[in-house]
Formats: structure tokens, C-alpha cells, sequence
């Protein structure tokens, strides 16, 4: 009875030593996923968290990302609404109604608030529709599929970023099937290099008006807008969307509210 007794006491012991072992073996990710978790791991993310966060149950796989393409858009179509008297009206009663921040991005700045009023009523209809997937899910679901890989883990590694900064869990974010978000529609690394706290509360929230508008303000400054330069006016709305279509139909739209 005494040798059985050791026999079962040794036997729990090694159950106990074998558990602890995997409990500590490090979660293994698919190959493309473990590579944007080391870059994440060298700005001093625990890997205990990243496995956490990667395997919350809100985190989803969009499996059409990379059947997912930018359709040519049409932006004079009557269809698309957005030289319409009521889209008019709308921009000039944002202008209306946000004058301060704007005056205050254009003299900081030297933007014409007219640009700007334009870009996040072509952007999300001033914040109408700015997009509903979790970011996160967007550029795993990209590395899963080898669909642009490099921005999606340049991407992945700026929303972590951003989330440490704001102290807010990652899955907070939501946007475009690209992974912009906000009124703005900035990409993560837009926001952290061109990010401009409107309102003063001690944040950037791309949702609020007074940091979208002088965010935007700072890009176009940041990639080369000058007043009363065209060609250098056209080139930074072309830094945002690099569619020759959309820069006239921001310029066109800009000059009905002026």
C-alpha cells in the first residue's frame, strides 16, 4: 500500500509538473499573425496580453477583405448626392455651426475651411457613415489572408499604439473595410503622425469635429498646401486620396460653399 501511495503521489506531482509546463508554453499563432505580434512585443506589448486580446471572442475574420476593392466611384453622378441643393445646404450649416474650430484650423494652419468642410462631407457625411469593423479584425483578417500584409501589420501595430496612448482596449475601434475611421477617415499611423487634439481635452477623438477638422487642417499643411498655390493645393488633397477624381470633386464641392 505504501510503494501504491508513492506511485500515486508521484503521479500527481508529474500531472502537476506537465501542467504547469503548458501553461507556460507561449500560444502559437498562424505565421503571418506571429509576425506582427513580435513588432508589437518589441514596443513592450506583454505577449500574455497580445494572446489575450487575439483570442477575445470579438475578434472576428472577415473572410471577403481580399475580394474587397475600392469601386470607382462617380462623384458628379446625381446618384451620389453630393452636389445636391441639400448637400449644399448641409455644408454650409456645418460651416455655420463649427465656425471657430475651422477659422481657428485655417489661420493655424493656412488651410481654406472650405477644403476641409469638403473632405468630411465626401469622406463620411460628417460622420454619418464612418464605418462599423473592429480595426483589429480588419488587419488580422488581412494577415491572415496575405492581403497587403505590410500595411497591415504597420497598421495593426499603430491601432496598439494608439489604444496604449488613449488607455482604451483595442476592440474600441472601428472603421472602413481598409481601417480608416473617424470623420476623417485617417489610417492609425495617419492619426498618431498628424492627430491634432481639437477641443483641448487632452485626447485625439477623430469622432469629434474639433479634432477631425484640425487634423485634416495639419495633413494638407504636413503634405505641402500652400495659399494660394493650385498645384500645391491639388497635390496635398491628392496625398489623401490619390484619385484625380476626388481632388475636383473636393475643389468643386469646396467652391459652392464659398
Amino acid at each position: 500500500m505504501k510503494d501504491e501511495g508513492k506511485k500515486a503521489l508521484l503521479l500527481l506531482l508529474f500531472l502537476a509538473l506537465l501542467a504547469i509546463i503548458l501553461l507556460g508554453e507561449e500560444k502559437e499563432f498562424p505565421p503571418a499573425l506571429e509576425r506582427a505580434v513580435k513588432k508589437l512585443e518589441k514596443e513592450r506589448f506583454a505577449r500574455s496580453e497580445l494572446e489575450k486580446i487575439f483570442s477575445d471572442p470579438r475578434l472576428e475574420f472577415y473572410n471577403d477583405i481580399g475580394e474587397l476593392k475600392k469601386k470607382k466611384v462617380d462623384y458628379f453622378e446625381a446618384a451620389f448626392g453630393l452636389f445636391s441643393l441639400n448637400s449644399i445646404a448641409r455644408g454650409r450649416e456645418f460651416l455655420t455651426e463649427n465656425k471657430s474650430v475651422l477659422e481657428r484650423s485655417e489661420k493655424e494652419f493656412q488651410v481654406s475651411k472650405e477644403v476641409i468642410v469638403a473632405i468630411l462631407r465626401l469622406e463620411t457625411n460628417f460622420g454619418s457613415f464612418v464605418g462599423r469593423r473592429r480595426l483589429i479584425s480588419t488587419f488580422y483578417s488581412m494577415l491572415i489572408l496575405d492581403f497587403r500584409a505590410d500595411f497591415a501589420e504597420k497598421e495593426m501595430l499603430n491601432l496598439f499604439l494608439i489604444a496604449r496612448k488613449n488607455h482604451e482596449d483595442p476592440y474600441n475601434y472601428s472603421g472602413s473595410y481598409m481601417g480608416a475611421f473617424g470623420l476623417p477617415q485617417f489610417l492609425p499611423s495617419s492619426y498618431l503622425q498628424y492627430g491634432v487634439d481639437g477641443d483641448g481635452d487632452g485626447r485625439v477623438d477623430l469622432n469629434k469635429v474639433d479634432d477631425a477638422v484640425m487634423s485634416v487642417a495639419r495633413y494638407l499643411r504636413a503634405h505641402g498646401w500652400k495659399r494660394g498655390d493650385f498645384y500645391r493645393q491639388k497635390e496635398a488633397i491628392l496625398s489623401y486620396n490619390h484619385d484625380l477624381a476626388y481632388v475636383l470633386a473636393i475643389i468643386t464641392y469646396s467652391n459652392f460653399l464659398k
